[in-house]
C-alpha cells in the first residue's frame, strides 16, 4: 500500500526549516567563536572540532585545503601580527591569537555554510527572516550575476596574459590583478544599473523572484 504523499507545500515549508536550522547553526558557531575569551580554550577547542565534524561530513572542493584555507591563514595571520609589529614584539601577542583563532572558527564555519546551503536558500531563508527587502534583494543579484563576474575576470587575466610575454614581477602582477578587478567592478555596476532601470520600466517593485 502506497503511503499517502504529502500535499502541495509541505516539502519547501520542510526544506526552509532545514536550511534556517543550517544558518542558525552556522551563525551560532561564529558567534561563539568570536564572544568565547581566549582564556576559555576548552570551549574554543569544542567549537573547533564541532567544524572540523560537520566540514568532515560535508566536505569542500579539495583544492579548497591547499589553495583557500593557506591563502586566508597567510592573510589573516599578517594581519594579527601587526599588533605585536606595532610594539616591535614585545607586546600584543596575546590580541593577535585572539584575532587568529577567532578568525579561522569563523571562517570555517562560513565554509560549511557554504557547503551545505545553496545560494538560493540563504536568499529564501533570509526573506522568510523578514530582512530588509533591500538587502535580500542586493544579496540575490549578486549571486545570480557572480558566476558572470568570475567569467569577467578570467577573460581579462586571459587577455593580459595573452600580451605578456615575460614573466612578470611581482609588483607588475599585484598592479595587473587591481586593475582587472577594478574594471570588472565597474562593469558590474555599469550592468547593475542598466539592469535596474530595465526592471523598473517592467513595472519591479522591489521584489524578485
Amino acid at each position: 500500500m502506497n503511503e499517502p504523499r504529502p500535499g502541495r507545500g509541505t516539502y519547501p515549508a520542510r526544506a526552509l526549516r532545514a536550511s534556517s536550522l543550517k544558518l542558525g547553526a552556522a551563525l551560532l558557531l561564529i558567534l561563539l567563536a568570536v564572544t568565547i575569551p581566549l582564556a576559555w580554550w576548552p570551549l574554543w577547542s569544542g567549537v573547533l572540532a564541532v567544524e572540523l565534524l560537520l566540514l568532515i561530513r560535508n566536505p569542500p572542493l579539495l583544492r579548497f585545503w591547499w589553495t583557500r584555507l593557506p591563502l586566508f591563514l597567510l592573510f589573516l595571520g599578517s594581519v594579527a601580527l601587526t599588533f605585536p609589529l606595532s610594539h616591535h614584539f614585545e607586546q600584543g601577542w596575546w590580541r593577535a591569537a585572539i584575532i587568529f583563532e577567532r578568525g579561522t572558527l569563523a571562517f570555517l564555519a562560513t565554509v560549511w555554510l557554504t557547503t551545505v546551503l545553496a545560494p538560493l536558500e540563504l536568499v529564501r531563508v533570509l526573506r522568510a527572516w523578514k530582512l530588509p527587502v533591500f538587502l535580500v534583494e542586493s544579496l540575490a543579484f549578486m549571486l545570480r550575476y557572480l558566476s558572470l563576474l568570475s567569467t569577467e575576470r578570467q577573460t581579462l587575466q586571459q587577455a593580459r596574459a595573452a600580451r605578456t610575454f615575460t614573466r612578470p614581477s611581482l609588483i607588475t602582477a599585484w598592479r595587473t590583478s587591481a586593475y582587472i578587478i577594478a574594471t570588472v567592478l565597474i562593469r558590474a555596476f555599469d550592468r547593475a544599473e542598466r539592469i535596474y532601470q530595465a526592471m523598473k520600466a517592467r513595472g519591479w517593485r522591489g521584489h524578485s523572484s
